[in-house]
């Protein structure tokens, strides 16, 4: 591993300085500090106590960071994960990002102070030189994302197939007037809402139909932004026979506005989600949804994200895979 003499010398700066360049709040002007990080990324350099980590390794402790921790999908990844871990010994610490690139460094970062023996990661897909180093000496699994520059297994859902999927379906049973509801506008990059919003409308030009951009929402991935992204709808006159919603989360905020809206589900207007969640099996809800599996199979996404982890900390030879989650179709009460 390079030192921090040598990186000093590359950078024609003294050993002190490349040292201060790695913490926050220092007297080192940013020009000198941009300049002595990438050099230190290039060749792989960290700061002598997170190098020492590293070296050293190893520990039971298992981290896990995801985007939210308060989405069906997201809680399932974790609690499934978690408890597989468990069984076989490790400890995990949970940390959550909402998609911010700083967030995400600082609990990679609390991760390496504690030692943490290997990673489960779904990133906020923005270039992250620290989680790029990090998966070069740390076992890393990267689900329902992928980050540039990563050395790491990934578990990834089909979102191409997904919408081909959904909008089969949905074409099947006559509808062509269709108002699809994605992530926010903010994270409008991440790979998977990119997916959904490109896809569908390429896969319907192919069917012969265009649609506006306000058939095209970024809402949100929680109950409350399907709710306000029916309100936006109505509120604009669009003429709508089906939703297609990024998540089941979503889809029940749906079916609540168009409820008190009075318009009947799937009388009147079908609703489409994604995921599967515990939410849309109830009674009441009655979703009809796409999952994800794996040939034959049916691990949880969390469960398949621990088990390659610890294959890889049990071989540190063991191939990094990427396995690409197939998408089924869960017919249920809310389409006609």
């Amino acid at each position: 591993m390079i030192t921090v003499n040598e990186i000093a010398k590359l950078a024609g700066v003294s050993a002190t300085t490349v040292s201060l360049c790695f913490k926050e709040k220092s007297r080192i002007s940013e020009n000198t500090r941009k300049k002595v990080l990438e050099i230190a990324s290039k060749h792989g350099y960290f700061p002598n106590k997170i190098a020492q980590i590293l070296k050293k390794g190893s520990s039971n402790l298992v981290g896990i960071v995801v985007s939210e921790f308060d989405t069906p999908f997201m809680q399932e990844i974790v609690t499934n994960a978690e408890r597989y871990l468990s069984d076989v010994g490790y400890k995990v610490m949970i940390f959550s990002t909402y998609r911010d690139l700083e967030k995400e460094k600082e609990a990679l970062t609390q991760l390496i102070e504690f030692q943490a023996c290997g990673l489960i990661v779904c990133a906020c897909e923005r270039e992250n030189d620290l989680l790029s180093r990090i998966s070069k000496s740390l076992p890393t699994v990267c689900v329902d994302s992928e980050p540039p520059n990563v050395n790491s297994h990934y578990i990834i859902e089909d979102m191409t197939g997904i919408v081909k999927t959904g909008l089969d379906y949905l074409l099947s049973l006559g509808h062509e007037k269709i108002l699809f509801i994605n992530g926010s506008k903010k994270e409008e990059h991440f790979k998977s809402f990119k997916l959904f919003n490109d896809t569908s409308k390429e896969y319907l030009k192919t069917k012969g139909i265009e649609l506006g951009k306000k058939y095209f929402i970024n809402g949100g991935i929680y109950i409350k932004d399907g709710y306000n992204a029916i309100q936006q709808a109505l509120w604009q006159n669009l003429d709508f026979s089906a939703v297609f919603c990024i998540s089941d989360n979503v889809a029940v905020g749906v079916m609540e506005a168009l409820d008190e809206k009075g318009i009947s589900i799937p009388e009147k207007v079908s609703v489409l989600g994604i995921d599967d969640s515990e939410m849309a099996k109830l009674r009441r809800i009655n979703l009809t949804t796409i999952v994800t599996t794996y040939g034959k199979n049916y691990m949880h996404i969390g469960e398949m994200a621990a088990d390659l982890l610890i294959k890889s900390l049990r071989d540190k030879d063991y191939p990094l895979k990427k396995i690409i989650m197939e998408p089924k179709l869960v017919v249920r009460g809310s389409c006609k």
